[in-house]
């Protein structure tokens, strides 16, 4: 079963051991990325993978990187300049409710059976 690693505090990370543990997803909040690409090398602390490399070497263990919290337009070009493969936040779709009661909105009509179909044909003989 894959894992997926939310809720990223910082950037500094091990691919080959997040690999290692299972993890095929890894979340990252946009805005750390784009801070850290901001920098003239694009580290986010110490010796770690410059921000530019996050999603290929991610890739290569098997990972796909999602940014997170994408919440304005303009994040977006600059994380496609990351090669950020997936991404998810306000800009793409707000939330909305699972079932149309939750919010109060009335039900959408239900397709009708055969049952409720008006009858068409007439009996022969």
């Amino acid at each position: 079963m894959p894992f997926s690693l939310d809720r990223a505090t910082d950037l500094r990370f091990d691919p080959v051991a997040l690999a290692d543990l299972g993890i095929r997803f890894m979340k990252l909040p946009a805005d750390l990325m784009i801070e850290a690409a901001e920098q003239a090398d694009g580290r986010y602390a110490g010796p770690e993978l410059d921000v530019r490399d996050f999603a290929s070497a991610l890739r290569r263990q098997g990972i796909r990187l999602i940014a997170e919290r994408v919440d304005e337009g303009d994040m977006v070009p600059v994380l496609c300049d990351l090669g950020v493969p997936l991404a998810q936040g306000f800009v793409f779709a707000g939330p909305r409710p699972v079932k149309p009661e939750v919010a109060g909105e009335p039900t959408a009509p239900q397709p009708f059976g055969l049952e409720d179909a008006p009858t068409l044909l007439r009996r022969a003989g």
